[in-house]
């Protein structure tokens, strides 16, 4: 449990360790001016979060860096708020692609409401009750950026979900060389939300829904450009396939 309101930086280093708690697995909380930094390997947290990191709004930079498995029995694997000047970076994988995120609630929850980018790459990512991925850039952020390289299943809402209020572009990417990634959703596979300001593009190799879009893209009237492209299969099983508006 890291809590700093100082002037420096907040750093949570267990890169080679295994962390297990029976509430979170780790917690930090920067309400300070520096950066935040989480590193780790493998984390685990029964009642609570994985990991649950906050950058307060004099904080700068917030990055996450995860090498093993995350894992929350009940709530979320990653759940990242920020509220700082600088980036918010989240990475769960690593070269083998075999990083794997597992959930009760969702895989991945992150919420920019500061000044800077958001960065979310991941290799595998399974989360039963809501979505697998769910992002949002708020109005003074520039990019979001999700590039996930291997699963994404959500048995409860979404597989990715992403809104973005921000200025600069909404991009997602769920595909590799293989061409054998699959984001699965019980509701959406894939939705994306643009306001305004820079253009959507998706990516994907394989997406599939139970009960909504596999793919649902809104581009608002001051958003830019609308890209999809997928080079696999795309199925739903109870809406359209593709629903870009």
């Amino acid at each position: 449990d890291a809590r700093h309101s100082g002037s420096g930086d907040l750093i949570v280093a267990a890169s080679t360790a295994e962390v297990t708690g029976g509430e979170r697995g780790i917690y930090a909380s920067n309400i300070g001016t520096g950066a935040t930094s989480v590193s780790a390997n493998t984390v685990s947290g029964r009642d609570d979060d994985g990991l649950y990191v906050r950058g307060g709004s004099n904080t700068t930079d917030l990055s996450i860096t995860v090498t093993g498995n995350v894992q929350s029995t009940l709530q979320d694997g990653i759940d990242a708020l920020h509220d700082g000047s600088g980036d918010l970076t989240i990475t769960a994988s690593n070269a083998a692609g075999t990083s794997q995120i597992t959930a009760g609630n969702r895989g991945i929850y992150a919420v920019n409401t500061g000044d800077g980018s958001t960065s979310i790459t991941a290799n595998n990512i399974t989360a039963t009750n809501r979505d697998g991925v769910y992002a949002l850039g708020g109005g003074s952020t520039p990019a979001l950026t999700i590039s996930v390289s291997g699963n994404v299943q959500s048995s409860g809402e979404d597989g990715i979900e992403a809104r973005h209020v921000g200025t600069g572009d909404l991009t997602i990417t769920a595909a590799n060389t293989a061409s054998d990634a699959q984001v699965t959703g019980n509701n959406r596979g894939i939705a994306v939300f643009n306001v305004r300001g820079g253009a959507t593009s998706i990516t994907a190799n394989n997406v599939s829904s139970t009960n909504g879009q596999a793919i649902q893209a809104y581009n608002y009237a001051n958003a830019g450009d609308l890209s999809i492209t997928v080079d696999g299969v795309v199925e739903a099983a109870a809406a359209a396939g593709i629903f870009a508006n």
